[in-house]
């Protein structure tokens, strides 16, 4: 049955199951022989396990593989996919996830408001129509409730393309330095909505 946004004033319950299918919208093409980076893996092993912190930025500049080590942890450290090294930080399945999103911005396509609706559609079980939804803070509103009921990790690949000094096109020409010509508010959100997603 679809929910009803307009007449609805918080997220009904989700009575879909516990576990769904991860949601890989970009996945990640993992280059040939991967091996090793357990530092990082067992930082984010740390950092999810713990609990305490809802937001964790991995940063560094392009081509480190920020990316790769983060799509071998979230398949097989986090989810236990059996398909790289062997896994040497584990999360266990009691305490996996109910659910993971992967969303990719490196595509022209894949915009915040676009990631909304995905992450609409996929927290809620399928049950809300995101389409349905009157307006992006209204969007930001549900999914923050929505993330609220469960356990939902979504890994935000290339969120630096939200940044105002990283949104056009050469942005993987640009330094991280602010100088003269950068201006002192590159790293804020270009987007009014992914700004206030990310601090609440």
């Amino acid at each position: 049955e679809r929910v009803q946004i307009a007449d609805t004033p918080a997220t009904p319950a989700i009575t879909s199951p516990a576990r769904m299918d991860p949601d890989f919208a970009y996945p990640h093409p993992l280059q040939a022989n991967f091996t090793g980076r357990v530092k990082e893996r067992n930082a984010l092993t740390t950092w999810y396990m713990e609990q305490r912190d809802s937001i964790y930025v991995i940063e560094a500049i392009g081509g480190m593989g920020k990316s790769s080590v983060t799509w071998v942890w979230v398949l097989q450290d986090l989810l236990g996919v059996k398909t790289f090294t062997q896994s040497a930080c584990p999360v266990d399945e009691a305490n996996r996830p109910d659910g993971v999103l992967w969303w990719g911005f490196y595509d022209s396509s894949a915009r915040f408001p676009q990631f909304l609706d995905r992450a609409i559609a996929y927290s809620s079980g399928g049950t809300i129509e995101p389409r349905e939804i009157a307006s992006e803070h209204d969007k930001v509103d549900r999914l923050l409730e929505l993330l609220g009921q469960r356990n939902i990790l979504l890994v935000l690949d290339g969120f630096e393309r939200e940044f105002r000094g990283y949104a056009s096109l050469n942005a993987a020409y640009q330094g991280d330095d602010v100088g003269e010509d950068v201006p002192a508010d590159h790293r804020v959100c270009a987007d009014r909505h992914a700004d206030r997603f990310l601090r609440d």
